[in-house]
């Protein structure tokens, strides 16, 4: 994630920097009127709407609007959602079983990271034999052979336009949109890490990373029961999700 901040600051920079210097150079092409001083006033202008939408699509993804439609440049409006979203799902403090507050950010996830252990631990009492054995097979030779087939790349492609172009990206910092906008240029990369994976059964630490966020579940929520936790994955790991669901065979 680091590097990918260095990244942007060195290929970017400051948009609303780079917008000012740009409004101060197409008003000293503007004064000029001949040939010359209209071409680098247009070369400027293109220059400027294209940094625009470059700072629409960031807010726009920051607020998370997913209704309004890309290109009607609210950027104030994208900025105040998400403001708004951001105060709205900080967490201040959490009360603990005590009943006591907590507002310390290191003890607040301590507290975290035990009630969703303590959730989703192993039940030792419970298993699992005595429910598989009540299932029957269903998958036939014939099924499972088709299940066994490479992935096609029109399927693999279809995976990543199925998902949400603005949805909120993984630990990797890209959202749907990128892969989608590229596809000419990553595709044989793509359909290779996905039929690499289906393959060996091998999955890349990177992208199996996952940020776990915590989604309030009411107005004013208080201690972590109020809260949903949700997975934010990177994109390749949803293309091989989605290619996997579209496994499920049909029954005979």
């Amino acid at each position: 994630m680091g590097s990918l901040q260095e990244w942007s600051r060195s290929k970017f920079g400051s948009i609303r920097q780079k917008l000012k210097e740009l409004r101060d150079k197409l008003g000293a092409a503007q004064s000029n009127a001949d040939d010359a001083g209209r071409t680098e006033a247009r070369r400027i202008a293109e220059e400027m709407n294209e940094l625009l939408y470059r700072e629409e699509m960031m807010w726009l993804q920051c607020s998370r609007i997913s209704w309004l439609k890309e290109g009607d440049r609210n950027t104030k409006f994208f900025h105040r959602k998400a403001v708004w979203r951001s105060r709205k799902n900080k967490i201040k403090r959490l009360k603990a079983c005590n009943g006591q507050w907590c507002d310390d950010p290191l003890e607040m996830a301590n507290m975290a990271k035990q009630f969703f252990q303590n959730m989703y631990q192993k039940d030792e009492h419970v298993m699992p034999d005595q429910l598989i054995n009540l299932y029957s097979e269903k998958v036939t030779a014939n099924m499972n052979e088709l299940l066994c087939k490479d992935f096609t790349d029109e399927e693999i492609g279809d995976a990543l336009f199925q998902i949400g172009p603005l949805k909120a990206p993984g630990p990797d910092g890209f959202p749907g949109r990128f892969f989608q906008r590229n596809w000419g240029i990553i595709k044989a990369e793509v359909i290779n890490a996905v039929r690499a994976f289906f393959k060996d059964g091998v999955m890349p630490d990177q992208v199996n990373d996952t940020a776990i966020v915590l989604i309030p579940k009411i107005s004013h929520p208080e201690t972590l029961s109020d809260f949903r936790p949700i997975s934010l994955c990177n994109v390749l790991y949803k293309i091989v999700s989605k290619c996997g669901e579209s496994l499920t065979p049909s029954p005979a």
